[in-house]
């Protein structure tokens, strides 16, 4: 049952030790050994008389893979004198950030007065070659086996130390150490970028995926746990992160119109006390365009007006329209769906702008009402818009109004009381053929403003007292 040597195997993946399971596979065939759960070999039974060299393959799996390694055990004969070490084999475990002068283990070698010396055993040197142990460790005068440089189980996370104990006539003895370094939480986890750019279509579904942060931490087993989340940029709550897979998905209808982009800050942090290490990585989302906005003209209705004589191609007015969307989602093209009179006018397709396109005739069609139809060029399906157009055609103004009698001639009394109506003197338009639109005025003959005309009816009335005598 004494302990021969420890092993200790290191599985890369986020599983416990126990989870490790070992085994000798050949070389025991005496059956002089066992190893126990945690790889310290054990003599199984007495080694009495048994002296050799035993080669035992060990190998530890943890179910699926599996890794092995040679050991070599001496056994010698008990009246050698070589030196004895008590015992021949010790597992340590030190944690990394172990400071310098620390004592990790007392050597105890029968006879006291052996002399000691120590190195690494180079079969078991997990990476970084270059580190030596005369930086790492050091026996001390009293046997105490002490650290003196710095442990960083990310670089070095094993040593194997074989001692060598030596006697005065030259007998020699060997024991093993094996020290593992355990983890700290000195590492912050770290994403494979520090900045993502993604683009979305603002037609993208609630709860799509937009991307994955990808992160890690060279710490092990709680101290390389992390989580992820958002920062910043995600006010208007557009966006979720699994806090655990590092996943960006959707989670509102996007709308570029109301939001074109969003800068989002993403942290990753292992909240592990005293003191949480985090990094950070930034996200840029743009959202593109889709064609899901109407174009919208500016007025309900338009109105102008023009006179029938006006030349063709003149032009009429410019209704115009405008699109939220972007790029060929708001180019507009215009067209005329209805008018009253058949290709009385144009439009300019481009610019919306409406031109007369024959000759007009007030006396016929005095009012045009025309059906404007703007689209725009989106893809897969144009979106489109309708609205009226309103144009009065005006007879041109070739006469001047006709009174009903070149003059008329009255008599009244003076005692005529203000206000009261003397005459109506009604005159007509011949380009109208109407009295509606003529406009009254007395140009002379009523320097004292005695009397005043209706200016729309022609209506005359008295406007100070009169005085026939005056």
């Amino acid at each position: 049952g004494s302990p021969v040597i420890y092993l200790s195997a290191v599985d890369d993946d986020r599983s416990s030790l126990n989870t490790i399971v070992y085994s000798i596979v050949s070389g025991n065939s005496a059956s002089l050994f066992s190893i126990s759960v945690n790889g310290t070999i054990h003599t199984h039974r007495s080694l009495v008389g048994m002296d050799g060299t035993y080669e035992l393959t060990v190998q530890a799996s943890d179910g699926v893979q599996y890794s092995s390694c040679l050991v070599i055990v001496n056994v010698l004969p008990s009246s050698s004198g070589k030196p004895l070490f008590l015992p021949p084999a010790q597992l340590i475990r030190v944690s990394e950030d172990t400071g310098p002068l620390i004592t990790i283990a007392n050597i105890s070698v029968f006879p006291s007065n052996a002399q000691l010396s120590i190195y690494l055993n180079d079969s078991y040197i997990i990476r970084n070659e270059s580190r030596t142990l005369q930086t790492t460790f050091q026996i001390t005068g009293n046997r105490m086996l002490q650290v003196i440089g710095p442990l960083d189980r990310e670089e070095f996370s094993v040593f194997v130390v074989q001692l060598q104990a030596t006697t005065l006539t030259d007998m020699v003895s060997f024991a093993t150490l094996t020290i593992i370094v355990t983890d700290i939480n000195d590492n912050a986890p770290a994403v494979d970028s520090l900045s993502y750019n993604v683009s979305l279509l603002e037609s993208t579904a609630i709860n799509s995926s937009v991307l994955t942060i990808v992160a890690s931490d060279l710490d092990t087993f709680e101290n390389s746990e992390f989580e992820f989340l958002i920062l910043s940029g995600n006010e208007n709550g557009f966006f979720a992160l699994n806090s655990l897979t590092g996943e960006l998905t959707t989670t509102l209808s996007l709308d570029r119109e109301q939001e074109s982009e969003s800068c989002l800050q993403i942290s990753v942090t292992n909240h592990l006390s005293p003191h949480p290490l985090s990094s950070q990585a930034k996200v840029n989302v743009a959202i593109q365009d889709v064609n899901d906005n109407s174009p919208q003209f500016s007025e309900n209705f338009y109105q102008y007006s023009i006179t029938d004589d006006e030349p063709i191609g003149t032009f009429v007015g410019q209704p115009s329209a405008n699109d939220q969307d972007l790029g060929s989602n708001s180019e507009l093209l215009y067209f005329i769906f209805h008018q009253t009179d058949p290709n009385s006018f144009v439009i300019d397709q481009f610019t919306g702008s409406v031109y007369v396109n024959k000759q007009l005739d007030s006396s016929s069609v005095s009012r045009h009402e025309l059906t404007l139809v703007v689209t725009d060029r989106g893809s897969p399906v144009a979106r489109r818009t309708s609205s009226n157009v309103f144009i009065n055609v005006l007879p041109v103004n070739r006469f001047p109004p006709e009174f009903l009698q070149p003059s008329f001639n009255i008599s009244i009394p003076e005692t005529l009381s203000i206000g009261a109506l003397v005459l109506n003197v009604e005159a007509t338009d011949p380009d109208f053929n109407s009295s509606h639109l003529v406009q009254y005025e007395i140009v002379s003959g009523n320097e004292a403003n005695s009397f005043s005309v209706e200016r729309t009816t022609g209506d005359i009335f008295v406007e100070e007292r009169l005085d026939y005598l005056a």
